[in-house]
């Protein structure tokens, strides 16, 4: 009765520890394919009230492009950013982005896929459809 009952519990326990992801549970080739695909857009109202959109592009070498639009009244104003990138997490799931030597933003809790690319970026939800 006693070897069942430890038979059982090492089972179970086998069970839950199979269970927990590893750095392979994501590939790495897959989740560039999907960031670099496309360029990734995501348009908002900024807290002065201003229509915003920005635009990112991720190449595969560890560069891109984010563009940053402001839409005034009579006036529209486009900024570029050329920038470095490289994945931060085994899991595929967290971005640094750096502009320059001193100027580097996160993207965190980062979900991408062929249509949507999701996270925390410098700390706020932002989210990004391909443009």
């Amino acid at each position: 009765m006693k070897i069942t009952k430890l038979l059982f519990l090492l089972m179970s326990l086998s069970f839950f520890t199979a269970c927990e992801p590893t750095d392979d549970t994501v590939d790495a080739n897959e989740a560039t394919y999907y960031l670099c695909q496309t360029h990734w857009d995501s348009s908002f109202t900024n807290t002065n009230g201003v229509e915003c959109e920005q635009e990112f592009l991720f190449d595969k070498d560890g560069t891109g492009v984010e563009f940053f639009t402001t839409y005034n009244p009579g006036h529209t104003y486009t900024e570029k950013y050329s920038f470095y990138w490289n994945w931060t997490s085994g899991y595929f799931n967290a971005i640094a982005i750096e502009y320059g030597s001193d100027d580097r933003v996160y993207f965190d809790n980062v979900v991408v896929g062929a249509d949507f690319l999701t996270g925390y970026l410098d700390g706020d939800y932002a989210e990004f459809h391909p443009y």
